[in-house]
C-alpha cells in the first residue's frame, strides 16, 4: 500500500456474520520515536500488546466493542505497525472475536512497503 492511499471493505461471511477492514496510512513519512508513541497508545486504556509484525514494531488486538456512549455489539480489533518510515493502520470490526483474529493474521505488509 502506498502511504496516504486509504482502503475499506466490508464482507458477509457464510455463517450471516460479517467483517469490515480499515486501513489507512499518513501520507508523509513518520518519524522512529514518533511510531513508538503512536503504536503505544494504540489500544489506549487496555494492556498493550506490543510485538513485533513481520519485522517491525507493532501493537495488535482485539476486544469488545465500546464507545463512548457505552457496549456496542460485536469487536473491534486492528493493529498499527511501522515499517521503513510508514505507520500502516489497520481496524477490524466484526461479529466475532476469532474472525477479527483471523482477519489480523492473515494481513500481510510487502517487505518493501
Amino acid at each position: 500500500m502506498l502511504p496516504g492511499v486509504n482502503y475499506a471493505t466490508k464482507l458477509a461471511l457464510p455463517d450471516n456474520g460479517g467483517v469490515e477492514v480499515a486501513v489507512s496510512v499518513p501520507s508523509g513519512p513518520v518519524a522512529p520515536a514518533h511510531a513508538r508513541w503512536i503504536i503505544n497508545d494504540y489500544f489506549n486504556n487496555d494492556p498493550e500488546r506490543l510485538t513485533v509484525w513481520h519485522g517491525t514494531p507493532a501493537d495488535l488486538g482485539v476486544r469488545p466493542c465500546n464507545t463512548p456512549a457505552g457496549p456496542c455489539p460485536g469487536y473491534l480489533g486492528g493493529f498499527q505497525a511501522f515499517r521503513n518510515g510508514v505507520l500502516y493502520n489497520v481496524t477490524i470490526a466484526s461479529d466475532s472475536s476469532d474472525t477479527a483474529w483471523a482477519v489480523i493474521r492473515s494481513i500481510r505488509i510487502p517487505a518493501d512497503g
